[in-house]
């Protein structure tokens, strides 16, 4: 069994397209969606309950909200020797969860991740995105010495995330960047840049400078100032 982890916030417009490219998965091995309700006030559970008969579905409720709690209680409820990550405004192609099976299985890779592209912004916008987010996980490859992972496109091994501790319940942003420094101590990331998802560039609406500008504030925020309670604008 392999698990799909979806935390959701007033996700309403977003998860629906999220949840169809899991329909249209083109692989024989079966997989459970887990949609994590992070307090949604809208329409979110709604929209999943849609989905309830296309998909092997759960839809479990977490009140403490933040991407990290959320992704912890869909970890721990997962039922998967292997899970499978992204998020709710994320459209992963038909071939997502063969490859990223594939990657795990073909190599001495204990978790796999790969891009996103953007393509819900201005021409170049996009073009500067799409390029740069791969971009920068090769930089950080060189400068750390591993790779981290998307929390938008990954897959891992659910033994490894559990020696490693899972994700950091106090942590509100980055939280996939921590988890991947501590599976980096245990185990081996694999960077597939082929295995590429539809990412929603609304955090960058403002310009690219102020939403990259979030992400580095938190950065320095959790790893250089040590404040663990960082978070990122609320984008929705």
């Amino acid at each position: 069994m392999i698990s799909v982890v979806i935390p959701a916030y007033n996700e309403e417009h977003t998860l629906p397209l999220c949840l169809q490219s899991l329909c249209e998965q083109a692989t024989s091995l079966p997989f459970e969606v887990i949609v994590v309700d992070n307090a949604s006030t809208d329409g979110t559970v709604r929209q999943a309950k849609k989905f309830a008969k296309k998909l092997r579905l759960r839809i479990i409720p977490e009140s403490t909200k933040g991407r990290s709690p959320a992704r912890r209680t869909g970890f721990a409820a997962a039922s998967g020797d292997t899970i499978l990550s992204t998020d709710a405004d994320t459209v992963v192609p038909p071939d997502w969860v063969d490859n990223l099976i594939r990657t795990l299985d073909n190599g001495h890779f204990s978790a796999a991740t790969g891009p996103c592209r953007v393509t819900d912004l201005r021409p170049g916008q996009n073009l500067v995105l799409s390029l740069f987010q791969p971009t920068v996980m090769i930089c950080w490859r060189l400068a750390a010495g591993h790779y981290w992972l998307n929390g938008f496109n990954f897959a891992i091994r659910r033994d490894i995330y559990l020696r490693s501790g899972g994700f950091n319940p106090r942590l509100n942003s980055l939280e996939d960047v921590d988890l991947s420094l501590r599976v980096s101590r245990i185990a081996k990331i694999k960077f597939t840049p082929r295995i590429r998802v539809v990412f929603s560039g609304r955090r960058f609406r403002r310009g690219l400078a102020v939403g990259l500008f979030a992400y580095v504030r938190s950065f320095i925020d959790i790893y250089i100032r040590k404040k663990p309670n960082s978070i990122l604008p609320d984008v929705r």
